[in-house]
């Protein structure tokens, strides 16, 4: 592995393992629901939200490298309600998101099948310009600059979402 795909693989593998302690002694029923406060929900992400957003980004890192994602694309729902720009909900009654296995599974496995696909590229792959458009191309211009964006930077970003909602909910440090 060289120097830079390592820099990459363990800091995703960091925020994939945090991602994982972070779900601990989250009570289902609260899994799709805003924390509460004191003048009422505190509208800000939850796990849902949190994990079915980080959930459909990996599939781009492997376009981004020319790969095949299509093993962990996103279910056409899961774009519905989770991709950029769209605003996290409370869902009392379950109806909004999908169930959490599903989220869950799919964070996971996306997660893991991204690790693994960038473990094996050289330091010219990853400097490599990609092919997608828009607004990542403009702030990600390499492969490289992709995948440590949505494995970590991306990543952690919303795992600090996270922790700040199990706090919210009473729940201590995961760690």
């Amino acid at each position: 592995m060289t120097t830079f795909v390592s820099m990459i693989v363990t800091g995703a593998e960091r925020a994939l393992g945090l991602g994982e302690l972070l779900l601990k002694d989250i009570p289902d029923d609260r899994f799709a629901r805003f924390a509460p406060g004191a003048d009422g929900p505190i509208e800000a992400n939850h796990p849902a939200f949190i994990y079915g957003h980080l959930a459909i980004y990996p599939t781009r890192i492997l376009a981004a490298a020319g790969m095949d994602g299509s093993a962990i694309a996103p279910p056409e729902r899961f774009l519905e309600v989770f991709e950029a720009g769209r605003t996290c909900v409370d869902d009392p009654d379950g109806s909004v998101y999908p169930e959490r296995g599903a989220i869950v599974d799919l964070f996971v496995r996306a997660h893991r099948t991204a690790i693994d696909a960038v473990a094996g590229l050289t330091d010219d792959q990853l400097k490599a310009k990609h092919t997608i458009e828009g607004r990542m191309a403009e702030a990600f211009p390499t492969v490289g600059h992709v995948a440590s964006f949505l494995l970590v930077g991306h990543t952690m970003m919303h795992l600090g979402q996270m922790s700040t909602w199990r706090r919210a909910i009473g729940l201590g440090s995961a760690m």
